[in-house]
């Protein structure tokens, strides 16, 4: 018995290498397409679980602030407005009687102890072994921290908008969504203006509310936290 084995010594059509290549080239781009997105996807978490991280190292430093040096800084420079805003920028802002001696430190003699308003904002104290820390210098750390090689300095995507305490959830709520969304100043201003109206704040020369917003990606949502800082005598 003869057994005949089938040869095809024509080989390969052109249409049959076209096809062939074109179901490659699917299949390569299809595989590209699917681990680009899937880095895409881990970078963006990655920069959001960042920027969550930021708020709240912002939220917890801004709670441990003086109460009576924030409500202060309202009353003096809220105008006609319900709120200040706070970005890296006041970290180094000294008051009135601030002054510079011969070495260009700051001379504090003329601030009396009651004044709280005039004394700088954000005071860094002492080190763990007593040793002064420049003021403004946490501040700057926290407000404009450089992670990965990207400066939060930049366009001020870190901003603290301090207002007065309102208990009223309904106010809280719709102060995070707007500023979720929301990155033209003139529009925050009028918006939480809007918002606040004239309704009387609650707990006054006791609590003070906090909202802090991080700006990550253009094409996604803020990321907002909220606080409160209350009267040392609270804590």
């Amino acid at each position: 018995m003869k057994f005949h084995i089938f040869r095809n010594n024509k080989g390969f059509t052109l249409i049959e290498v076209m096809l062939s290549l074109a179901l490659i080239f699917l299949l390569v781009f299809t595989l590209y397409k699917f681990f680009l997105e899937a880095y895409d996807y881990t970078m963006e978490n990655k920069s959001k679980t960042i920027a969550v991280n930021i708020a709240r190292n912002v939220v917890n430093y801004m709670e441990k602030q003086n109460f009576f040096v924030m409500e202060k800084y309202i009353e003096q420079n809220k105008g006609s407005d319900k709120f200040v805003k706070l970005t890296w920028e006041n970290c180094v802002e000294d008051q009135s009687c601030v002054k510079k001696d011969e070495e260009g430190n700051r001379n504090l003699s003329d601030c009396g102890v009651a004044r709280f308003e005039d004394f700088p904002l954000f005071t860094s104290g002492v080190d763990d072994e007593g040793n002064e820390i420049a003021d403004g210098s946490i501040c700057l750390s926290v407000l404009a921290p450089i992670i990965n090689n990207m400066d939060y300095k930049d366009n001020n995507q870190v901003v603290v908008y301090l207002t007065e305490f309102y208990e009223e959830k309904s106010i809280n709520d719709q102060i995070i969504d707007l500023l979720k969304s929301e990155n033209d100043e003139a529009e925050i201003t009028k918006g939480i203006n809007s918002i606040i109206g004239t309704k009387s704040p609650d707990y006054q020369s006791q609590l003070l509310k906090i909202f802090v917003v991080v700006t990550w990606n253009e094409k996604r949502d803020n990321i907002v936290l909220e606080g409160v800082i209350s009267d040392e005598a609270f804590r």
